[in-house]
Parts: structure tokens; C-alpha cells; sequence
């Protein structure tokens, strides 16, 4: 084997490492209450039209398997509500990050 080619393999070894050192499991505080926040408390809080209450993040947690439910089957955020988040849906980058934390067990992580 030449020598650039050994280089070019370390390098991206190297490289793949790196990428998964940075990758992390995302959690409620860090990463899905901001999409809550911004996409469903208007109805799932106190008092609120949402049958499913997703105030806290015990409330969260309990409920991950039917959050990733409603959000891969694109019924949640309901569409007819134009006031619901910016576009009335949610990104593909947002349902991943549900999908995901769901997957993992919903972990908490630590409060903004």
C-alpha cells in the first residue's frame, strides 16, 4: 500500500471517530422542549384544547410513544390549526430529533 493511501485511511478513521464523539442522544430539556414549546403547548397545557398534556417533562416521557405516533403520521401538529407553530407542521430535523430521543429511552438531560 502506498504511503498517501495509508495517510488517506488514518485520516478518515480519524475523521469517523470524531463524527461519532460529536454525535449525542438528544433530551427533553435540551432538545425536545423547545419544539413543545414552540409547536404544542399552545394546546397541550393546562386548560388547553390538547387531550395529552405535555407540560412537564414527566408528561413528555410518558407519552413519547404516542408523540412519535402522531408526529411520523403527520396528524400532530393538525394542519387546520394555522396557529400552531410557524408553518402548522413540523420539520423533518424536529420529528428526527422526537424520534430519536423517544428511541433512546427519553432522557431527561439537565434544565436550560
Amino acid at each position: 500500500m502506498h504511503r498517501s493511501a495509508i495517510v488517506g485511511v488514518i485520516a478518515g478513521l480519524i475523521f469517523g471517530a470524531m463524527l461519532l464523539a460529536t454525535a449525542r442522544t438528544p433530551t427533553y430539556h435540551q432538545d425536545v422542549q423547545p419544539i413543545l414549546e414552540k409547536n404544542c403547548l399552545g394546546c397541550h397545557s393546562p386548560g388547553g384544547k390538547g387531550r395529552l398534556p405535555l407540560w412537564t417533562y414527566a408528561d413528555a416521557r410518558e407519552y413519547a410513544k404516542q408523540i412519535v405516533a402522531v408526529v411520523t403520521g403527520k396528524t400532530m401538529p393538525p394542519q387546520h390549526y394555522g396557529v400552531l407553530g410557524e408553518k402548522g407542521t413540523l420539520s423533518k430535523a424536529e420529528v428526527d430529533t422526537i424520534v430519536e430521543w423517544a428511541a433512546a429511552g427519553a432522557p431527561e438531560g439537565s434544565a436550560r
